[in-house]
């Protein structure tokens, strides 16, 4: 019971560092998109306006991960008994959907400025970028999650998502910089602003893919990742009194809540022993692979026998 409250604690307090990192990363990210739009109206350049636009979106998505992260920490009640972990799923899926309806309002906007090209302040458009570079690294920064886990791949997906979201902006400032570097030589041509834009806008979409593909698999009650099911079986058949597995469930509840339900076969035992057993398939569920939600069903063979008869 010790080790359980110890675990929820743990997960309360990454919560909390969670939201105070999207938090400092919103105020950052709208100090300068603020800054953006302004250089946008004095430099007609459409890279600042799709990086303007791409922070918007980015906020707005910060907001939906604030509020999963806030739901997913209330308790579980009759009407819903699991929790409301899978806001955080749910959440990240709609962060990512906005940063898809942002590219495609830029890629509209690359073809309107082919058809209609501007002449580009170039000197006003580079400063801006090199400033749009440093607060996104400072942004990366706040978000390291040193505290709790060096892999990516792991942390929670809301998380995750505004780290991709940083990220892309972050590439697009480099590519913001070389387009305003070559205006700045060339300001009546605008090509290689829209280029710009065109080229960061694919980039960014297709760092979304992992987001949606790893959301998606939770929703479908999918495996969760680094869990292999041979393995747990072959863990627990190694416990002397256990014979056979009838079923075995495992999914994830968010992307740090796992949950597992299996019905194993035993010799007739006493009491005691039934304790004994649940203590180590417990121990191997949670010691081994992280498992915290757990339901154990154990029948022995005359069981097994007055079922077959019964049904």
């Amino acid at each position: 019971m010790q080790k359980h409250t110890e675990t929820c604690s743990h997960r309360t307090c990454s919560n909390d560092a969670d939201i105070s990192k999207i938090i400092k990363v919103s105020i950052i990210i709208g100090i300068f998109m603020l800054l953006e739009l302004w250089g946008h109206y004095k430099t007609n350049s459409l890279s600042l306006l799709a990086d303007s636009v791409h922070l918007l979106v980015d906020i707005f998505g910060f907001g939906v991960s604030l509020g999963a992260l806030h739901l997913s920490k209330k308790p579980a009640t009759l009407k819903m008994s699991f929790g409301y972990h899978r806001i955080e799923i749910i959440g990240s899926l709609i962060s990512v959907s906005l940063i898809w309806l942002a590219v495609g309002y830029l890629l509209f906007e690359s073809i309107h400025k082919i058809v209609h090209p501007k002449e580009i302040d170039g000197g006003m458009f580079f400063a801006i970028a090199v400033i749009g570079l440093f607060v996104n690294i400072l942004a990366i920064y706040v978000l390291h999650y040193k505290d709790y886990n060096h892999q990516l791949k792991h942390k929670n997906l809301n998380i995750r998502a505004t780290y991709i979201h940083i990220l892309g902006d972050l590439i697009q400032s480099v590519g913001v910089i070389l387009a305003g570097i070559f205006t700045f030589f060339y300001p009546k041509n605008s090509m290689f602003d829209v280029i710009c834009t065109i080229l960061f806008s694919i980039i960014v979409f297709s760092s979304t893919i992992f987001i949606i593909k790893d959301g998606l698999h939770i929703l479908s009650e999918g495996t969760p990742k680094g869990i292999n099911i041979k393995d747990i079986k072959n863990d627990i058949l190694e416990i002397e009194c256990v014979y056979k597995i009838i079923n075995i469930f495992v999914w994830s509840l968010s992307t740090n809540i796992q949950a597992a339900m299996i019905n194993v076969l035993v010799d007739d035992l006493l009491i005691y022993d039934y304790e004994i057993l649940l203590k180590n398939i417990i121990n191997i569920l949670k010691e081994k692979y992280g498992i915290e939600i757990i339901n154990i069903q154990i029948d022995t063979q005359n069981t097994m026998e007055q079922i077959m008869v019964y049904s």
